[in-house]
């Protein structure tokens, strides 16, 4: 039995531990309630806190079908597609390829850059290669040419990319449909000056004053049968290289009949 005095001490410890136990539970109650909403601040800002905005860059000019050049200077070569060449050697649907490139990024246009990691970042020119996304409404520009028959898929090494299978789909697609470079290679293209079989053939020599005699092409760095497209090789190598095309010119020779076939 308890004597007064230790029922007076023992009561006393019941009141202040219950005390202190109330105290306790009203101070978790206020951190719960000041911390909650804090925990999902944090929680829901931390996304954003480690996601930079996307960078975008200005398209100064479209160097071919699958180079653009930026406004900073920098190359990008459109990785995972191939174009026909215009440059070196004028391939069938070439020009056309290259148009369809300027028509979707023309001048000014706002573009993002986004790498595939299944390929090197950058070319053996030190150029990058991405995918060319444009800023106003997300176009893909690298899958939207080989959808419309402007370039081909082309898997460098056999390094098939994130889109690889969508390119594949849409390559034979516009293979079916016969459009753009799948349509066939027009009389034009494959002949492009009507003549007769002992007649001379007229070309268009591009001639950089600058060539040693002892160069394999002479004088002529490139020869074309379309005036128009002599023109627009130089045109292509001003916008690249300015002070080259002031050293071109295009003359006007004949090849010996029966030189072309």
């Amino acid at each position: 039995m308890l004597r007064t005095n230790d029922a007076s001490h023992a009561s006393a410890w019941i009141r202040d531990s219950s005390r202190d136990i109330v105290e306790s539970a009203c101070q978790s109650c206020c951190l719960c309630r000041l911390g909650l909403p804090l925990l999902l601040a944090a929680f829901l800002l931390a996304p954003l806190a480690r996601s930079e905005p996307a960078l975008t860059y200005r398209v100064d000019h479209v160097v071919d079908g699958v180079t653009v050049a930026l406004g900073n200077g920098q190359r990008v070569r459109l990785v995972q597609i191939d174009t026909p060449e215009v440059y070196f050697g004028t391939e069938c649907y070439g020009p056309q390829a290259s148009a369809a490139t300027k028509r979707l990024l023309p001048a000014g246009t706002r573009v993002r850059l986004t790498a595939e990691l299944a390929t090197d970042r950058v070319d053996d020119y030190r150029g990058l290669l991405r995918y060319v996304i444009r800023s106003r409404d997300g176009l893909n520009v690298n899958v939207r040419l080989v959808a419309i028959g402007a370039a081909a898929p082309y898997f460098y090494d056999g390094r098939r990319g994130r889109y690889a299978k969508r390119l594949e789909v849409l390559a034979k697609r516009a293979r079916a449909n016969r459009r753009g470079l799948w349509g066939g290679l027009s009389a034009d293209c494959l002949r492009p000056v009507p003549r007769r079989r002992d007649a001379p053939l007229i070309v268009y020599a591009i001639v950089d004053l600058r060539s040693s005699p002892n160069h394999p092409l002479g004088d002529a760095v490139e020869t074309f049968v379309r005036r128009e497209d002599a023109e627009l090789f130089i045109e292509e190598v001003r916008r690249d290289d300015p002070e080259l095309a002031r050293h071109l010119r295009i003359e006007e020779r004949e090849l010996e009949a029966g030189g072309l076939n």
